[in-house]
């Protein structure tokens, strides 16, 4: 801004410096080169009364983040903005020892995460200038969290202006090699490839290279996709980490916030960007301890059958049949299922048993889902039950009859049914004929 405030100044005085001795006469000042009326219309200033302008502009920007806790700092790339913020262990819901590796790895698959402390984690968050990613996109805000010490340590790297985004990304190229692994919520689709753009077209060395990630968004789908209103980080804090934000702004508007920043148009809306990136950092690193323990201990830690139906079916396809059934049958007694969610856990979990060849139990929660739900499956299911393993081929015939005049009615169809109602009718026929061969032979 140096260069723009001496050109503005030299554009206001005549350099008579090297010119002939001879009389010259006084240059006009730049308010009467310029049309009184023109100079009454809003925005228009003379030369002299725009670097006033800017340097007002520029303190009351300075005062507006002193006030926020952000300190002008400098380093080889130049100065930038930097907040540091130091939290005690006591006040974070969830202490660092909840973040355990192991767990993590439970969630992400990922076997690097094994030995993982929650001191090896970097929790990131970045505020852009918008979500359409690309060269255009800059992450003017990017706030950094981690454990130290038994504390939680907050610092925030500020762009002031687009000029600042060398030194913010030189602060990061020291930053991340001191941490084996990011946390972020969203992060691998944005964060992390837009960071990792901006290093490169900066010609710098992308930190982010290699680095394994753990992407909160992933676990909290699976915990809360269908109890939930959304996903968003926010909805999460307020409704599972009981966390409320006195002053908050949303963030679809944080774009324009910084845009009028720069202009230097109501610039004290940026006090609350920059609390809005604390907080969404802090949110992280509760809601990585909140995830692990509820895979650590599922039965104790969740909270909503919904919680423990969808750990469980996520058990069952991982390969943990005997946690998985755990918390599916836990989900059934909890008593708030709704019926959609209610009917998949029956379906599961006869299953689970089917595959184990425990023929009783699968048959159990196969005739629970004919009673409440009158589950098409279900007939098919119990056929097949009655038919070859309880050998009680009268019952198989009965239910598969049952299932063929469901077929007939159409109404409670499914559509996934309905669409292949013609292959359904052809395979219960068929066992029809079968069963009736079977009880003919019998008889």
């Amino acid at each position: 801004m140096a260069d723009v405030y001496e050109k503005l100044k030299r554009f206001t005085s005549v350099n008579l410096a090297g010119k002939k001795s001879e009389e010259v006469s006084p240059a006009p000042s730049p308010s009467a080169a310029i049309p009184s009326k023109l100079l009454q219309i809003p925005g228009v200033l003379s030369g002299s009364q725009l670097i006033g302008a800017i340097e007002k502009r520029e303190a009351e920007k300075k005062k507006v983040l002193l006030a926020a806790g952000v300190e002008e700092k400098t380093n080889s790339a130049g100065s930038y903005g930097l907040r540091l913020v130091r939290f005690g262990g006591a006040s974070l819901l969830y202490p660092p020892q909840d973040i355990l590796g192991g767990e993590i790895c439970r969630q992400t698959g990922e076997e690097f995460f094994q030995n993982i402390r929650a001191e090896d984690l970097l929790f990131l968050d970045t505020e852009t200038t918008g979500l359409a990613g690309g060269t255009g996109t800059l992450p003017f805000l990017v706030g950094a969290g981690y454990f130290e010490d038994g504390d939680f340590c907050l610092r925030q790297y500020l762009m002031r202006d687009y000029d600042e985004e060398p030194a913010v990304l030189r602060e990061l190229l020291d930053l991340f090699p001191r941490f084996r692994a990011l946390a972020t919520y969203n992060g691998k689709c944005f964060d992390a490839p837009l960071l990792h753009s901006r290093f490169l077209l900066n010609r710098l060395p992308s930190p982010l290279d290699g680095v394994p990630h753990y992407d909160l968004l992933y676990p909290a789908r699976r915990f809360w996709r269908n109890r939930l209103p959304n996903c968003s980080l926010s909805t999460i804090e307020a409704a599972i980490l009981g966390r409320r934000r006195e002053e908050d702004v949303p963030g679809e508007q944080i774009p324009f916030i910084f845009f009028d920043f720069l202009r230097g148009i109501r610039v004290h809306r940026m006090k609350p960007v920059i609390s809005h990136n604390a907080e969404d950092i802090l949110s992280l690193a509760m809601l990585a301890a909140k995830t692990c323990r509820m895979t650590q201990e599922p039965l104790r830690e969740c909270g909503h059958g919904l919680e423990l139906a969808n750990y469980g079916r996520y058990l069952a396809f991982d390969g943990d049949g005997e946690t998985a059934c755990a918390c599916l049958e836990e989900s059934l007694q909890r008593g708030d299922l709704p019926n959609g969610a209610k009917l998949a856990v029956y379906r599961l979990l006869a299953s689970i048993y089917k595959r184990w060849e425990r023929y009783p139990e699968a048959a159990a929660f196969t005739r629970r889902a004919l009673g409440e739900f009158d589950d098409f499956f279900a007939y098919i299911e119990l056929a097949k039950f009655y038919e070859h393993h309880a050998k009680q081929c009268n019952e198989a015939l009965q239910l598969t009859e049952r299932a063929l005049r469901k077929i007939a009615e159409d109404g409670d169809l499914d559509d996934s049914i309905f669409q292949q109602k013609q292959e359904w009718e052809e395979k219960l026929n068929h066992r029809r004929r079968r069963l009736l061969r079977k009880m003919k032979e019998d008889f």
